[in-house]
C-alpha cells in the first residue's frame, strides 16, 4: 500500500499520478452501488493529494476527452458513499468517506476521521460495513496491496 506523506500536501506542484490501490478500491465499492460510475473509473488521475491532519482530499482529473462517458447530470445528488467505514491501523474509529460529483464528472474523495489525527498513512486498511461496526465483528476484505508492495 502505498503511504502518503509530505509529497502529497497542499501547494505542492506535482504532475498527474495514477490513482492507488486504495482509490481505486473506494471507486470500485462505489460502483457496485452506483454502476453508472464505472466507466468513469479507468478515465480517472490524481491531480493531487491533501493531508489535512484529520482527512484527506484526493483531486481527480480525467486523463482524456470525456465527450464519451456518459455525465452524471442526471444524478439528484453531488456526493455518494456507501455505508461502509475504511478501518485502519492506529485509528480507533476508522474512516468515513464520500465522492464528489461536479459538471457531471467525478471531482474528488474526502476521506475523514471521527476526530482522530491522520497522517494519511492507509498501511493495512480494510472495509466495514456499518452493521459489522455496530456488531463489533471485523470484516475479512482487506484493500488489496500490489504485488511489490507485499
Amino acid at each position: 500500500m502505498e503511504k502518503l506523506f509530505s509529497r502529497h500536501l497542499v501547494g505542492e506542484d506535482y504532475s498527474m499520478e495514477e490513482l492507488n490501490v486504495f482509490e481505486l478500491s473506494i471507486l470500485g465499492r462505489l460502483a457496485v452501488k452506483y454502476p453508472n460510475i464505472k466507466p468513469h473509473i479507468p478515465l480517472l488521475q490524481v491531480l493531487n493529494r491533501e493531508i489535512t491532519g484529520v482527512g484527506m482530499y484526493v483531486n481527480f482529473c480525467y486523463s482524456e476527452q470525456t465527450d464519451d462517458v456518459l455525465r452524471l447530470n442526471h444524478l439528484s445528488y453531488d456526493l455518494m458513499s456507501t455505508d461502509d467505514t475504511i478501518q485502519v491501523t492506529g485509528l480507533e474509529h476508522g474512516l468515513a468517506w464520500v465522492v464528489y460529483i461536479s459538471d457531471g464528472k467525478i471531482d474528488f474523495m474526502e476521506l475523514v476521521t471521527y476526530g482522530e489525527a491522520w497522517d494519511g498513512n492507509i498501511e493495512n486498511c480494510y472495509f466495514c460495513s456499518e452493521m459489522q461496526v455496530n456488531s463489533q465483528e471485523m470484516s475479512s476484505q482487506r484493500i488489496k496491496q500490489r504485488p511489490n508492495e507485499e
